[in-house]
């Protein structure tokens, strides 16, 4: 619902614009800290960003958002996970 009230409501309303980009920091900081609990145990290479990475997954998740939407098929998916989940190898 976050991704609709972003490009529906959040142009014209200043509030409504806060509170979207209040919860996609919320969903960028989990992802944030999961990539630095990862990167701290060796999970994660030392020379990736969590926090760029984090940036991406969440842009990635309001895309495929969108896609899933629009694509019925498993393989249109399926391609647009792996891209995105390549980015964390």
């Amino acid at each position: 619902m976050i991704y609709n009230t972003a490009i529906e409501m959040g142009p014209g309303d200043a509030d409504v614009a806060a509170k979207v980009r209040s919860g996609l920091r919320r969903i960028e900081q989990s992802f944030h800290t999961a990539l630095a609990e990862a990167q701290a145990a060796g999970e994660l290479a030392a020379e990736k960003k969590p926090l760029a990475l984090a940036r991406h997954l969440t842009n990635s998740l309001s895309g495929l958002r969108v896609m899933t939407t629009v694509f019925d098929d498993r393989p249109t998916v399926d391609d647009i996970v792996n891209a995105t989940l390549a980015a964390l190898d």
